[in-house]
């Protein structure tokens, strides 16, 4: 049921970003507009650290502001 959600024509065509990250920081999943914004691929970024990817954002826990 949960791929059925991820190909689901609304998220890929949604004017917003969707990220689906596992509970890991995982990424699982990302729709057109961040493909198309980010300069990514999906299948270049699967599985790969939220952190990693995104570096500019703060480990999840830490404190910064």
């Amino acid at each position: 049921m949960f791929q059925e959600m991820l190909c689901n024509p609304v998220l890929a065509a949604l004017n917003s970003g969707v990220i689906v990250i596992d509970d890991e920081y995982n990424i699982r999943y990302l729709n057109a507009f961040i493909e198309r914004h980010g300069n990514l691929q999906l299948s270049e970024v699967a599985g790969k650290s939220l952190f990693s990817v995104f570096a500019d954002l703060p480990e999840a826990g830490s404190n910064a502001s």
